[in-house]
């Protein structure tokens, strides 16, 4: 092939693609360095009949545990209403995890008086999607913290092999 992308995590790249010629040993270092941001991150979807939550109330960072981090993930037309959280999980058992991350909200929301807490533990359905058990996206099944967001760095974005390769 004349050329061929790579959508795959640097320290992924590192581990299992041998490159001939080698790599530079800075290309072969960021590669090895370079940790997969959210790599370790279990992603919990959880599905409500509607949208019964505000703005203000579904977009932020969550005391304690299982989850670190909430999001409205409803659709803008409001066929789909759901909350998204991001969690290091602690229970292989999806639906204790489930029903714990929604008992967390239920204790955010009662402890900043919205009136919908309650409603909280009314799910209907939910996805979970633990991202460190895929093998292509993480190396560490089990991780206790969550990897920094990137920033770029140089020598992944540098030319290799007379321009051939960046």
């Amino acid at each position: 092939a004349r050329r061929v992308v790579l959508a795959v995590p640097p320290k992924l790249i590192a581990k299992h693609i041998s490159f001939h010629p080698p790599l530079s040993d800075a290309k072969q270092a960021a590669l090895d360095a370079n940790q997969t941001w959210m790599a370790g991150v279990t992603k919990i979807g959880m599905v409500y009949t509607q949208r019964f939550w505000d703005r203000q109330s579904s977009n932020m960072g969550l005391p304690n545990e299982p989850a670190f981090q909430v999001y409205d993930a409803s659709t803008k037309d409001g066929f789909v209403s759901a909350l998204t959280f991001f969690s290091l999980a602690n229970t292989e058992d999806d639906k204790e995890l489930a029903d714990a991350c929604a008992k967390q909200m239920q204790s955010v929301w009662s402890y900043y008086r919205r009136p919908f807490a309650d409603k909280a533990l009314d799910y209907v359905d939910f996805h979970v999607q633990r991202w460190p058990k895929e093998a292509y996206i993480s190396e560490d099944p089990n991780p206790q913290s969550i990897n920094p967001h990137p920033h770029p760095v140089l020598a992944l974005s540098t030319n290799e092999w007379n321009n051939t390769l960046l």
